[in-house]
C-alpha cells in the first residue's frame, strides 16, 4: 500500500511479484499470472534489468506450466534470457528451477541434460556423476 500511495514503481513491482508468487503457491493460477505479468511490465518500465527478469520469469514460467502451457513457459524463460553460469543469486535459482520443471514437462531425460549445448542450469551447478545417478534411478526396470 505504501508503494502505491507514494508512487514507487519498483516497490509496487516487487509487491506485485511477491503477490503473484503467493498466488502461485496457493494454486491461484489466474491471479498469479495476472500479478506476475503486471510485475514484469512494471520492472520493464522501471528498467530494473536482468535480475528482476529472472525472478519474475521463474515464477511466471512455473505458473504457465501449472496451467499446462509449456510453450508460454519456454517463451517466458527465453524472454528473460539464461542467467550467467556464475550467477548464484536467487533470481537465477528460480529461473533454473523453472527450467528444470519445463524440461521435465518436455520429457527431457536426465542424461540429455548433460549433453545440452551451452549446458543447463542443473548441468552447470550439479556434477555429471549426480545426473548419471539420477538417470539410472529414474530408468524404467527393463530399459
Amino acid at each position: 500500500a505504501e508503494a502505491h500511495r507514494h508512487g514507487s514503481l519498483v516497490a509496487a513491482a516487487g509487491t506485485h511479484m511477491w503477490r503473484g508468487a503467493a498466488h502461485l503457491w496457493r494454486g491461484e493460477l489466474e491471479e498469479a499470472e495476472e500479478m506476475l505479468k503486471l510485475a514484469r511490465h512494471e520492472f520493464d518500465l522501471w528498467g530494473f534489468g536482468t535480475a528482476a527478469d529472472h525472478w519474475v520469469a521463474g515464477f511466471l514460467a512455473v505458473t504457465e506450466l501449472e496451467r499446462g502451457d509449456t510453450a508460454a513457459a519456454r517463451a517466458t524463460l527465453e524472454r528473460a534470457g539464461r542467467p550467467e553460469p556464475d550467477d548464484s543469486g536467487d533470481g537465477a535459482r528460480y529461473w533454473g528451477n523453472a527450467e528444470l520443471l519445463l524440461l521435465e514437462a518436455e520429457l527431457v531425460a536426465p542424461e540429455e541434460l548433460i549433453a545440452m549445448p551451452g549446458g543447463s542450469p542443473v548441468a552447470l551447478k550439479v556434477s555429471a556423476r549426480f545426473l548419471l545417478s539420477l538417470a539410472l534411478i529414474c530408468r524404467p526396470p527393463n530399459a
